[in-house]
């Protein structure tokens, strides 16, 4: 295969990784913020993610996270 092929692959794989990683990054605020205001979790995405991205660990994370409301 000639590089701008393996390049053009590679920039591909990279754009999804990433448009992947800040979906995932958004669910976890948008449920972190609505955790620090009291909502439970109502189905299994929404406790998943409370099990993977729980408080502490949003902490580590984004520690300079703010809730807006």
């Amino acid at each position: 295969m000639s590089k701008w092929i393996i390049g053009k692959i590679i920039t591909w794989i990279l754009t999804i990784f990433m448009c992947c990683n800040m979906l995932v990054s958004a669910v976890a605020l948008i449920r972190y913020d609505q955790r620090v205001q009291g909502v439970k979790a109502q189905n299994q995405v929404e406790q998943w993610v409370d099990t993977r991205f729980d408080d502490v660990r949003m902490k580590q994370i984004y520690p300079k996270a703010k809730s807006t409301r």
